[in-house]
């Protein structure tokens, strides 16, 4: 795994989704009830950009068919035709964000 720098930790505020390039791959940073997560950037099913999905109870729902995915574990929690999505590790280091590609 590769540590790479996402941006500053106010960059993200409470609520923000974000769709980056980070190493070559899109990897959709959350913050949500005080935690950051780091996910495969489309769902599953169709590669809709997730970013546009709504967040609620540390999960996204896909804006596209209503997929599902835990935001800590990338399991798919409703719609059986997607698969599990990547997560990445997050650290925070000071005032910086970094996600492990």
């Amino acid at each position: 795994m590769v540590k790479v720098r996402a941006g500053n930790v106010n960059d993200f505020y409470e609520g923000s989704k974000k769709l980056m390039t980070l190493n070559m791959r899109q990897v959709l940073i959350v913050r949500t009830d005080g935690q950051f997560f780091a996910v495969e950037g489309r769902c599953s099913h169709m590669g809709i950009p997730l970013d546009r999905g709504t967040v609620f109870e540390g999960k996204i729902r896909c804006p596209a068919h209503g997929a599902i995915f835990d935001l800590a574990t990338g399991k798919v929690v409703q719609n059986p035709q997607a698969r599990d999505i990547k997560v990445y590790p997050v650290t925070i280091e000071g005032d910086e964000l970094f996600v492990d590609i």
